[in-house]
């Protein structure tokens, strides 16, 4: 049918343009062209339609293939009808969690359209699905893990609106649902054990060196203001640089001679090779979320605001809060997050003390103990 549609379309071209040539050549030689050009490009526009119709008419006849679109919301999944009712079931759960932040914001999210594959598929992918992002799910993926999956692709294809100073302290992803109490509480522990200056300060209460820590606002020189001495020189001790007389002189001055400036100094200028930020990006992630959480209808949107210029006037235009009540408010629920205290090594201690008895008695009854 798409040949024949070809073929007609074509024919009526030339047919136009042979006729339409000696009537209209006196009336071309006196008036400006620039209207027959625009309609001879609208044909050749139609003429291209046609031909792209039918090679996608063609492609998808030789494929042979079939894909079904789940809708749920404004979430459209495409699959194969064999997994329709494992990612249905995953698609609902996905989008009742990003509802949460969402609420009436999907509009700000530009891309809720995801090709589901499992790995190892060797089905033929549908026309159209290299412009669509994938999302790969294993043969054992149950609708959990599926939705977990999909929504990580959501909040990665979301972020790249971002500037690139958010984009990269999100770690290119940005949160779409709230933290759950799991993440809280591994926020927690990193808040709590981290060995730097600057977190243990957080920890304690300061709100400023909280922000500091999460990198809202960068420091004038974090060497100094996030580690103490003793900080710097494990930070030393673990930093790989490429070897040189220079280095080597620094290295074994801060650790062998206890040169704080040599550290100092070793870390100023080495900075670049891998020395870890005070917390977690999963600690960024978080904030951001509790941010939107509180941002109430519109917060996704005044975040993605192209006008803000850093995370900070995102996190503010987004809450609606000052960043001193925003920071505030996360530090409250990451310590409310805290672990429940184990009782574990207390029953292991109390089992201990009484194999011990035991096997004290069992020993005492020995005929070796009582002969010796």
């Amino acid at each position: 049918m798409f040949d024949r549609l070809l073929h007609a379309v074509t024919c009526g071209a030339a047919v136009v343009v042979l006729l339409a040539g000696p009537v209209q050549r006196s009336r071309l030689e006196a008036q400006d062209a620039a209207p027959y050009r625009a309609r001879v490009d609208t044909l050749a526009a139609l003429l291209q339609e046609a031909r792209e119709a039918a090679a996608r008419a063609e492609s998808s006849r030789v494929a042979g293939v079939q894909i079904d679109s789940i809708v749920t919301g404004s979430l459209v999944i495409l699959t194969t009808p064999a997994e329709r009712a494992r990612i249905e079931a995953a698609s609902r759960r996905a989008w009742n969690q990003l509802t949460v932040l969402l609420r009436q914001d999907t509009e700000s999210v530009g891309q809720l359209t995801f090709y589901l594959v499992k790995a190892g598929s060797r089905e033929p992918r549908p026309l159209g699905a290299d412009t669509i992002p994938t999302v790969v799910y294993s043969e054992k993926s149950d609708a959990v893990d599926i939705a977990d999956r999909i929504i990580w692709r959501l909040e990665e294809e979301t972020a790249l609106g971002l500037d690139t100073v958010t984009f990269e302290w999100l770690g290119r992803r940005l949160p779409l649902r709230p933290s759950s109490p799991g993440e809280l509480s591994r926020i927690y522990v990193d808040l709590a054990t981290r060995p730097a200056r600057v977190v243990r300060e957080c920890y304690l209460g300061n709100l400023g060196r909280c922000e500091e820590a999460l990198l809202v606002w960068t420091a004038d020189d974090p060497v100094i203001e996030w580690y103490d001495a003793a900080e710097r020189r494990d930070l030393v001790a673990q930093l790989w640089v490429p070897a040189s007389q220079s280095s080597d002189q620094r290295r074994r001055a801060c650790l062998d001679l206890g040169s704080d400036d040599a550290c100092v100094e070793m870390l100023q200028r080495h900075w670049a090779y891998g020395l870890p930020p005070p917390l977690s990006v999963d600690a960024q992630r978080s904030l951001t979320a509790l941010a939107l959480e509180l941002g109430g209808e519109g917060a996704l949107g005044r975040f993605l605001d192209t006008a803000a210029a850093d995370p900070g006037d995102r996190l503010t235009a987004s809450s609606g809060l000052t960043l001193d009540s925003l920071v505030a408010a996360w530090h409250s629920s990451v310590l409310a997050a805290r672990p429940p205290q184990t009782t574990i090594a207390r029953r292991l201690g109390w089992t201990a003390f009484f194999w011990v008895l035991v096997l004290t008695f069992i020993a005492s009854r020995s005929t070796r103990w009582r002969r010796a």
